[in-house]
């Protein structure tokens, strides 16, 4: 459905002069640590705090306890060879695997942590070595791993290794029988380098990223400057089990916007009937696809749901930037919760409350890029929830800031949230999508995605419901079905949207919220089969305005 139609820092002299005179100090250094500082927001958690690394002097390896470490914190240390030493762990080390040079071991932290932790090696062959710390990370830390010796090559290739869970943290070591600088992997973060130059040189490096969907990650490569024998390692943590994602108020369903909103305000039973009622069911009605008001995002997957999220003060905030249409001013600082994800459709929407700020967000074509830790859309739409609900372009609206790229639509009436089906109580319109509305609009909508010139098609802004007459208590219908009949007859569906072919109202996609299929056994995308079409009239076009 397409429903939206209408830290660099300049390059000075200066900081060349600077950069080149790190560089020398570099050079003429034993060795050379960049260490990772930047916290990586992972969808289900985990999170990189620090890493420190070091070089042996003889028969033992001695790493510093990274800075910022937590009782509980997963430390997760690489070790590269050159040689062939027996290497032992310190006490309360878990060995991981081997890889010929290669070594892995974790540990959690503990409350206090040594300062530092020894490996023997024997006999003292050059090693060094990287500890990455990451928290977040459930017990057991690793659900799996890979590991390769390769040949003298530029190429340090660590093989594909399968994430079982989403959210999991894959953390690359790539060690190199030479003194070299390194690039890549491409889609991985640079955590921590490592250069031993006394005797016959070796180097380390590790990079991570996070994998949000189950599968294999395909092979990693990493680039050296210098060709060597050398070993590529990945690593998979698992995260811990993310708690449920923040709900509604508690008490009745909440209701965005004053009790006075054309959006809340239900339809007396004797509201005037449009003159061209039936001339628009009728052209419904010539939808192939079902002659009743379909659910979508009822099914195991959620498709073409609206995700719904309510944000905290705490929660993470993003310049959220168009890569399409229009985005309100407030998208420049947009509290995201952490983990959120969008409808998996074109559409990829989702919808944030956020009450602490008093309005809620709506984002289509919502891309999150791990690996740069932002968001962006395609479009969006802030309305504040105080506020009477109506476009800010509109003279009835009393918030000028009410305003986005849906064309006057508000986004708490773009799908039936999950509570209030709970609840049993629908106290607003409803949004729906038809197949090619008519290109005009009335209110309370700004703008129209229809392009149908025939007379009979509804305009966007049209609201129907089920006729009056109809006696819902004497129907063997389910609560939750009663719940939507109710609201349909009461408040109506209002047009927003062109659909690719239903008639088709929205559910939250609890699924993509990560809170399984809640729908099962409760909605289904025919739950109102037994209204069909001819059981809705149109209200006068603008009524309530």
């Amino acid at each position: 459905m397409d429903r939206l139609r209408s830290l660099s820092t300049p390059n000075s002299a200066a900081a060349r002069r600077l950069a080149a005179l790190l560089t020398s100090l570099f050079l003429l250094s034993a060795a050379i640590v960049v260490t990772g500082n930047r916290v990586a927001v992972a969808g289900e958690g985990i999170v990189f705090r620090g890493a420190s690394s070091g070089a042996n002097g003889g028969g033992t390896l001695t790493l510093r306890t990274p800075a910022g470490v937590q009782p509980g914190d997963l430390m997760l240390a690489g070790l590269f060879d050159r040689g062939s030493p027996t290497i032992t762990p310190p006490i309360g080390w878990e060995f991981v695997r081997a890889d010929v040079h290669g070594h892995v071991y974790y540990r959690f932290a503990s409350d206090p942590e040594p300062p530092s932790h020894t490996w023997t090696i024997s006999p003292a062959k050059p090693v060094v070595g990287i500890i990455a710390v990451y928290s977040g990370v459930k017990t057991p830390p690793v659900s799996s791993s890979s590991g390769r010796r390769n040949g003298r090559s530029h190429r340090i290739s660590a093989p594909s290794v399968y994430v079982s869970e989403p959210g999991s943290m894959v953390v690359g070591f790539f060690g190199m029988a030479r003194r070299t600088a390194f690039s890549g992997p491409g889609g991985m973060t640079r955590r921590a380098i490592r250069r031993s130059w006394s005797g016959p040189a070796v180097a380390l490096h590790v990079a991570d990223f996070v994998k949000y969907e189950a599968g294999s990650t395909g092979s990693r490569r990493s680039w050296a400057r210098v060709a060597a024998p050398n070993v590529g390692e990945m690593i998979v943590l698992s995260p811990i089990e993310p708690p449920p994602p923040p709900q509604p108020p508690p008490g009745d369903p909440y209701r965005a916007f004053s009790s006075d909103s054309w959006w809340n305000t239900p339809l007396p039973g004797n509201a005037p009937i449009d003159r061209r009622s039936r001339d628009y069911i009728a052209y419904l009605k010539r939808n192939p696809v079902g002659n009743f008001v379909m659910l979508s995002g009822a099914d195991r997957n959620g498709h073409w749901g609206t995700p719904i999220y309510w944000a905290k003060t705490s929660d993470p905030m993003y310049n959220v930037k168009s890569h399409r249409y229009y985005v309100p001013p407030e998208f420049s600082s947009l509290r995201i919760p952490r983990g959120a994800k969008p409808d998996p459709t074109p559409d990829g929407e989702m919808m944030i409350y956020d009450l602490n700020r008093g309005y809620v967000a709506a984002l289509w074509q919502a891309r999150y890029d791990p690996y740069a830790n932002r968001w962006t859309a395609g479009g969006g739409d802030v309305f504040y929830v105080a506020s009477n609900g109506l476009d800010g372009r509109l003279p009835e609206s009393n918030e000028p800031r009410n305003t986005g790229a849906h064309r006057g639509a508000a986004p708490p009436i773009f799908a039936i949230r999950f509570d209030e089906i709970q609840a049993a109580s629908i106290r607003h319109v409803i949004k729906v999508a038809i197949p090619n509305p008519r290109n005009m609009f009335v209110f309370p909508m700004t703008g129209t995605d229809g392009r149908s010139n025939d007379l009979n098609a509804p305009p966007e802004g049209a609201r129907f419901r089920l006729k009056p007459s109809i006696d819902l208590k004497s129907m063997k219908l389910t609560p939750a079905q009663y719940a939507v009949a109710k609201a349909a007859q009461d408040y109506g569906f209002v047009i927003t949207d062109a659909s690719g072919a239903p008639v088709a109202a929205g559910l939250e996609n609890v699924v993509a919220e990560g809170r399984g299929w809640l729908w099962n056994g409760i909605l289904a995308w025919d739950s109102l089969r037994m209204f069909p079409l001819d059981a809705y009239q149109f209200v006068e076009n603008g009524y309530g305005r």
